[in-house]
């Protein structure tokens, strides 16, 4: 049958990464001091004005919050 390798394995599963730029990323903080969290509904409305996934400002927020909390330390 078919056989899967590593390698085949690894590329099929390799993501890009994705920046943002420096204006999406001053948006973002803008959004930020407004609402540290936001809901879900905000998140689908910050991804529609700004261009990048709805998954993506959701991991940002929360690895922001992360290095506030670090800073604050």
């Amino acid at each position: 049958m078919f056989e899967r390798t590593f390698s085949t394995f690894y590329d099929y599963n390799l993501r890009m990464r994705m920046k943002p730029t420096s204006e999406q990323v001053q948006k973002l903080e803008l959004h930020m001091l407004k609402c540290v969290y936001p809901c879900k509904k905000t998140i689908f409305e910050i991804s529609e004005q700004i261009g990048l996934t709805a998954k993506f400002i959701k991991t940002w927020f929360q690895n922001r919050r992360a290095w506030f909390k670090r800073l604050i330390k």
